[in-house]
């Protein structure tokens, strides 16, 4: 596949941390599957986002049941249909994250502001750090 990025972990096929970083091509999860898999680029992941809150996926009601968190996770977050759903810093932001060695990404809309965040990096958890920092400049 032209210009695919490979992932880079610090973690062994155990969990165990390493000193050296190295190639995730035997952790690669089965393309596609329930815990990952998928390929996009943040373009795509923007599209998504932008066709969804204009309505062109679901209806206004349909779109706002799969934002709607449902299950308390924690203060100020519940998991709803697929999306998180929670308060930062006063705001309204809906998404979702995932990763495995070498791989971390994380999907933000922030619905209030207007503002969609998407991080992807090839490595273990450098997406939440990146996030961080969007969401110090984004909610000052």
């Amino acid at each position: 596949m032209p210009n695919l990025a490979w992932g880079y972990t610090r973690f062994d096929g155990e969990y165990n941390e390493l000193d050296e970083v190295q190639n995730n091509i035997f952790w690669m999860p089965m393309r596609g599957g329930s815990a990952g898999g998928g390929f996009s680029t943040v373009d795509d992941l923007l599209r998504f986002g932008n066709a969804l809150l204009d309505h062109r996926l679901l209806s206004p009601a349909s779109t706002e049941l799969l934002l709607t968190g449902k299950v308390r996770m924690g203060e100020h977050v519940q998991y709803g249909y697929g999306f998180m759903d929670r308060m930062v810093e006063n705001q309204r932001a809906v998404g979702h994250g995932g990763g495995a060695p070498g791989i971390c990404s994380l999907m933000n809309i922030y619905l209030d502001l207007g503002y969609t965040t998407i991080v992807l990096t090839n490595s273990d958890e450098d997406c939440m750090a990146a996030d961080e920092i969007i969401r110090a400049a984004l909610l000052p």
